[in-house]
């Protein structure tokens, strides 16, 4: 989230018009190595089952943002690990005060 505000706020502080731009780890990550990161991150294993048969039939299997023109307009476009980013994520689920509370009390 962190690289996500950073990349808006370049944006929105550029004072010239810019081209359609992608913001992205420009890395192709697998549904495999998010699980390992979070198993790793838990130290559990998951139990799961990739099933290939009920995959759509315009599914596109790989993608990887092309992040070129940001780089172009502001140099690096991001700091954070996935590893790094699950986390930080996982410490303010684990100290945060919230609630999925939706009824309002």
């Amino acid at each position: 989230v962190d690289d996500v505000v950073s990349a808006i706020l370049r944006v929105m502080d550029y004072k010239k018009r810019i081209p359609l731009i992608v913001h992205g780890s420009g890395r192709e990550t697998s549904i495999h190595e998010l699980i390992d990161i979070i198993e790793n991150l838990y130290g559990k294993k998951i139990d799961y089952t990739l099933d290939e048969r009920q995959t759509r039939p315009a599914e596109v299997f790989r993608l990887v943002a092309d992040t070129t023109e940001y780089c172009k307009l502001f140099g690096s476009h991001h700091k954070m690990t996935l590893e790094n980013g699950f986390a930080k994520i996982k410490n303010w689920y684990e100290t945060d005060d919230w609630s999925w509370d939706t009824n309002g009390k």
